[in-house]
């Protein structure tokens, strides 16, 4: 199984792939890692030691302050297991943990979604216990530090399914059961259809045929096409 991210090294101002290989059938085998250089155009294996966690449920990643962020479970946890953050220095190519709030840290990740507000990294969490489904959003507005805020919580009901990503002006994208994307806004409370379509029946916290993700603007051209083969 392979968990890959994606990101730029502003040291070497060069495009990366990162991928993770994990052995799904045996957590005696450590994961490893491999990335990809668009000035290269070829994979090398990198010496940082990966965590040993379970990484494969994740599908979404976040790229903020030149790492790759995803969502991880220590399965091996006393008493259950504890979801963390993994992030991947696209640069110094090294690996280091985040933690979730206490009181998220003991959820499962099919109930946890990651992306990015602004300058800060932001946790989604669905609470399925009560029989209305909700949204809430925390942000950790310092970085590195380890303290998370929670911001507001939205109401999934009217067939929105997953939060996607948030604009510039703070709103949050959203897909519904439908396949529609949708945005929230959190000052009014309310949701705006956007008029485009994707799968009509996306699985549940999954996005069907959506993926946004945040870029930022640069001068650093692609002069060739990004191509590369996972050999097995």
């Amino acid at each position: 199984m392979s968990v890959f991210g994606f990101g730029f090294d502003c040291k070497k101002k060069d495009y990366k792939v990162v991928r993770i290989a994990i052995d799904g059938l045996s957590r005696n085998i450590r994961p490893r890692a491999e990335v990809f250089e668009l000035s290269t155009g070829a994979w090398r294996a990198i010496d940082a030691v990966v965590p040993p966690y379970e990484m494969h449920h994740c599908w979404l990643q976040a790229n903020l302050n030149g790492s790759v962020h995803w969502l991880a479970f220590n399965p091996s946890q006393n008493g259950g297991f504890c979801s963390l953050i993994v992030a991947f220095d696209v640069s110094d190519e090294v690996f280091r943990e985040i933690l979730l709030p206490l009181s998220l840290a003991n959820e499962h990740l099919v109930d946890l979604s990651i992306t990015v507000c602004g300058n800060c990294l932001a946790l989604c969490h669905y609470n399925q216990v009560t029989n209305r489904r909700a949204c809430t959003i925390w942000v950790l507005k310092e970085y590195g530090v380890g303290t998370w805020y929670k911001m507001f919580t939205i109401d999934l009901q009217q067939g929105v399914l997953v939060a996607l990503s948030f604009r510039g002006n703070g709103e949050v994208l959203l897909a519904t059961g439908g396949g529609e994307l949708v945005c929230y806004s959190p000052k009014k409370k309310q949701v705006t259809n956007l008029g485009i379509r994707g799968s009509s029946q996306p699985l549940e916290f999954y996005t069907g045929s959506f993926y946004l993700d945040t870029y930022v603007q640069s001068l650093v051209f692609l002069d060739r096409v990004m191509e590369f083969q996972i050999l097995r």
